[in-house]
This record gives structure tokens, C-alpha cells and sequence, in this order.
């Protein structure tokens, strides 16, 4: 399969996995911190159909 849709255009995009740790302070925490961000691709949810 392409990495395109020829119909619609969609291609994989592009985003970022974010890992926090600690306790939200509307739980009672100090809040939540960042610890790590890494780089993700996502891939459409293509389906069948006849054009």
C-alpha cells in the first residue's frame, strides 16, 4: 500500500508521546512533571471502498 490515500490525502503524521510523573495537585499533589518527550508517527485509519 502507498503511504497516501489517493481519494482523501491522508498521509502518516507526526506528534509527540509526552511522559509525566508525579501526583496532579488537584488530587493533592504538587503537580505533574514532565520527564521525557519523545517523537511518534501515526498512521491513518484507512479503509476500503469503491470510488
Amino acid at each position: 500500500m502507498a503511504n497516501v490515500c489517493a481519494v482523501c490525502g491522508k498521509g502518516k503524521f507526526f506528534g509527540n508521546r509526552i511522559t509525566r510523573r508525579g501526583k496532579a495537585k488537584k488530587e493533592g499533589g504538587i503537580g505533574r512533571h514532565v520527564v521525557k518527550v519523545a517523537p511518534i508517527t501515526q498512521k491513518p485509519n484507512l479503509k476500503r471502498i469503491r470510488v
